[in-house]
């Protein structure tokens, strides 16, 4: 998702206020690479930023990547891979469209069964 050397943009002050080390809210940081690849929890997965010469871990929240439609392809990637694995968040889909026909859909396969399933194509008919 990031590229080497790359510039970021804080979302929030980091370091205590006051100090030299302090990085203001809008400040700009260069990514250097994510710290823990494997982390399964987004909220606490860290990555390491250089600024003012030096290199700091910071949480993948309190930064942000300056283009939207990176952001966006990003949001849309990490959904399109929570759709696989749970396939009934498909009815919160973030298109207005697919998320009408994964309701309408889910609606239709579980009066068919009488009980929740995953779709219609998943369904044993026997």
């Amino acid at each position: 998702m990031y590229k080497k050397n790359e510039e970021l943009i804080t979302t929030k002050g980091l370091g205590k206020e006051g100090s030299p080390n302090y990085i203001k809210k809008g400040s700009k940081v260069k990514f250097i690479k994510v710290a823990n690849p494997d982390c399964s929890d987004l909220a606490q997965s860290l990555l390491i930023v250089e600024s003012n010469e030096k290199a700091i871990a910071v949480r993948e929240s309190d930064v942000r990547i300056k283009s939207l439609w990176r952001r966006l392809k990003a949001v849309i990637e990490v959904n399109e891979g929570m759709y696989e694995n749970f396939p009934r968040l498909r009815r919160s889909h973030h298109n207005p469209i697919k998320r009408l026909f994964y309701l309408v859909y889910y609606f239709v396969a579980d009066l068919i069964k009488g009980e929740k399933v995953d779709g219609i194509d998943k369904v044993d008919w026997k």
